[in-house]
């Protein structure tokens, strides 16, 4: 995630304990599909060493930068494949070519987030705030508007979602 927090002296920084636990109280989810083994939030762990296809419901906060795209791909792909439900954090940056190729056309749900996050390093959060807003995307086949919204973690968009 190294660039969207100025001072970071890692990549691997986590997602917040509370918003992956709304998202979890949804998902129910099976894999934290980008993380190490010391700070995975679902019970499996899909890490460098041990990467996995995602066919059960997938949490990811991918890293910031050039292999998020990478990601966002294999979210795609997996969920066209096994149909599971899978959820990605990542920056609102709307712009970028991945939103355009992979995820306007694709993504069921979008959750834009009300505000701006802070990370957490060994599961204390950070001192900052990162410089852009988050949003959470949301490959799944399942009709869960209400629900998301129940969340109030911002502003649900619903998508076609072909994917």
């Amino acid at each position: 995630m190294s660039g969207y927090i100025s001072t970071a002296i890692s990549t691997e920084w986590e997602t917040p304990q509370w918003l992956y636990d709304k998202l979890d109280s949804v998902f129910h989810f099976e894999y934290d599909g980008a993380c190490t083994e010391a700070n995975s939030k679902a019970p499996v762990a899909c890490t460098k060493e041990n990467f996995r296809t995602w066919d059960k419901n997938t949490f990811c906060n991918p890293p910031y930068g050039k292999e998020m795209e990478y990601f966002i791909i294999s979210a795609l792909n997996d969920h066209k494949f096994y149909h599971s439900d899978i959820v990605l954090l990542i920056p609102s940056s709307t712009e970028i070519k991945a939103w355009f190729d992979h995820i306007w056309e694709n993504a069921k749900y979008i959750i834009f987030l009300e505000g701006r996050l802070k990370f957490e390093m060994n599961g204390k959060p950070a001192k900052s705030c990162i410089g852009k807003g988050s949003a959470v995307i949301v490959y799944t086949d399942r009709n869960i508007m209400k629900e998301l919204e129940a969340l109030d973690l911002g502003k649900v968009i619903y998508l076609r979602g072909r994917g």
